[in-house]
């Protein structure tokens, strides 16, 4: 299995840095002639480098939350999250770090969290 497939894609990398996340990763998505590539090179305050979480890493995050106190409203989106989660192992081929980035995203623009 290749790097950039047991870390976020560059996409969601993107929108989680945009939502304000720590850029505190293992792994980073780095431009180099012209084509963004993951590597373990530390970031060097670089604008073009976002941070490729591994699965672990976002579990970290979302164990930080108190969950207790958010309240998520059922929604159909929400419920199509929880749901991919659910069939996750399931699902050969998809990326659980993707899949953790989502519902943070989703908790984050819909202000159910803060950071």
């Amino acid at each position: 299995m290749n790097l950039q497939d047991q870390v976020t894609s560059l996409e969601l990398s993107k929108k989680l840095k945009e939502l304000g996340v720590k850029q505190e990763s293992l792994f980073w998505w780095k431009k180099y002639d012209g084509n963004f590539i993951v590597n373990d090179i530390p970031r060097d305050g670089d604008d073009e480098c976002y941070s490729a979480f591994s699965t672990s890493e976002l579990g970290e995050i979302i164990l930080r939350l108190n969950w207790h106190e958010i309240y998520v409203p059922y929604t159909e989106e929400w419920h199509e999250i929880i749901k991919q989660l659910d069939i996750f192992a399931q699902s050969p081929g998809r990326n659980e770090a993707n899949d953790r980035a989502e519902v943070i995203i989703y908790l984050l623009e819909n202000k159910l969290i803060t950071l």
